[in-house]
């Protein structure tokens, strides 16, 4: 469970690297205006990115009752029953992450580079990409996970190799 909450998270910083992506120009901005926040918020809305934090907590929770089942097995359905409670008082939480993200994201471009991203995302094109890009994460990540598992073996055997080449017997 923990393997899958980790490859969970991975996936969700992929997501949010691939969607919060852009091209930022030289000059970045220190300290974003609230103008600037603003349209960084109204971007990472449209491109869908804040829904991949919201699987954050959940994992989160997810992990610390794996944890405590380890040491006690029959505390499972408390920890359900906590692990709602505490969702539910830790949800509005998820703010402070969106408008951290909103402002980094405000502070690598200017308010006219973000004007114009946001049109970008509203015309058709990007409406394609904000629908086309989670699907081809998705098919990145299995094809990544099978090209790892092709090479991997290889890899270790050739290290194994080399390393016999200087005397060490693996």
């Amino acid at each position: 469970m923990l393997k899958r909450f980790s490859r969970l998270a991975t996936i969700v910083v992929a997501c949010a690297v691939m969607l919060c992506a852009g091209t930022a120009s030289q000059a970045q901005t220190p300290k974003p205006t609230p103008q600037m926040i603003s349209l960084a918020k109204q971007i990472i809305d449209l491109k869908g990115s804040t829904n991949q934090f919201d699987a954050v907590l959940p994992g989160i929770i997810n992990q610390a009752k794996q944890v405590i089942l380890q040491t006690n097995p029959m505390l499972d359905a408390d920890l359900n029953v906590v692990g709602q409670s505490v969702l539910k008082e830790f949800t509005p939480r998820l703010q402070e992450l969106h408008d951290n993200v909103a402002t980094i994201y405000a502070s690598k471009f200017s308010e006219k580079e973000l004007t114009d991203i946001l049109a970008f995302y509203k015309s058709p094109l990007g409406q394609k990409i904000v629908t086309t890009e989670p699907k081809i994460l998705d098919e990145s990540v299995v094809m990544t996970d099978t090209w790892i598992k092709g090479i991997s073996d290889k890899v270790i055997d050739r290290i194994r190799e080399e390393m016999r080449k200087k005397g060490h017997k693996l």
